[in-house]
């Protein structure tokens, strides 16, 4: 993610994934790398696979998960 742009993309691309999303936040790391944290309601499971469909889908990103 090299801009602003793409920050706003991928972040209202990934609070469309439903109503369990609280919100979507990200740190620009020293490696040139980006975290994104997804916050949401405790006991809730998000799917990595749908959350790493958004992503592509927002752009040419790439995702690992933590």
């Amino acid at each position: 993610m090299s801009t602003d742009d793409d920050i706003l993309n991928l972040r209202l691309t990934v609070s469309s994934y439903d109503e369990q999303v609280g919100g979507v936040s990200f740190e620009r790391l020293a490696d040139g790398s980006t975290l994104m944290i997804i916050k949401h309601r405790e006991g809730t499971l998000l799917s990595t696979e749908n959350i790493s469909r958004l992503v592509q889908e927002a752009g040419p990103f790439t995702m690992e998960t933590m």
